[in-house]
């Protein structure tokens, strides 16, 4: 219904600790918020919620992601290592609809063509294993690629989520590098609670500086 969003802010950030040269524990944090903004050309209806067509309305989604892994690096040579990876992600999506709309609000009380927000959330905690493979090309740099999947049906979640990033660092100094890589980010998940009732998915694909 609102189309690409008019203003999107997407973060991520990764954290690597080596705790011996075999075992290691990373975090990875990625925020994905989009603001759409525009005249409805049909009635969108959300629970007991109808916005009405004709009136401007604003949609906002906040999708966080927060992910704990351990690694295991079982194969390691002096110019390329490969590593398997087991953990837990917690995924947040928060959805806002605001404009006109008519309906029944929180007191059960019928209400027509008034300013309103509707705002549901949706938590969902689910595992993930992955694969990751870093490459000594050079010796100033180094290509490294991830790739992590995993599927689930769990009481009221059925869903599945992927994550693939390659990219290349120039290590300019011998603590500190610059790179580009390539992400691709995407996850489907069915619903069947009283807060959210419906399917979600995300698919998000850039650079990454």
């Amino acid at each position: 219904s609102f189309g690409k969003a008019d203003d999107a802010t997407r973060i991520r950030g990764d954290v690597l600790w080596r705790i011996t040269p075999v075992h290691r524990m990373r975090f990875m944090y990625f925020d994905n918020s989009q603001t759409r903004s525009k005249v409805l050309e049909n009635d969108v209806q959300w629970g007991d919620y109808t916005f009405n067509s004709g009136s401007r309305a604003e949609f906002k989604t906040d999708f966080q992601v927060f992910e704990l892994a351990y690694e295991y690096a079982f194969v390691r040579r002096p110019t390329y290592e490969v590593a398997a990876s087991l953990g837990v992600h917690y995924m947040d999506m928060k959805l806002q609809l605001s404009g006109t709309a008519s309906g029944i609000d929180a007191n059960g009380n019928p209400f027509q063509g008034q300013a309103s927000t509707k705002v549901s959330s949706l938590p969902a905690p689910l595992p993930v294993i992955g694969l990751r493979g870093g490459w000594v090309v050079a010796p100033d740099w180094y290509v490294d690629a991830q790739a992590q999947f995993f599927r689930v049906k769990v009481g009221a979640y059925d869903g599945n989520w992927s994550d693939l990033r390659l990219g290349a660092t120039w290590m300019f100094h011998r603590n500190y590098g610059v790179g580009l890589g390539y992400n691709r980010f995407a996850t489907k998940v069915d619903v069947d609670k009283n807060d959210f009732n419906g399917s979600l998915k995300l698919d998000y694909s850039g650079l990454q500086a």
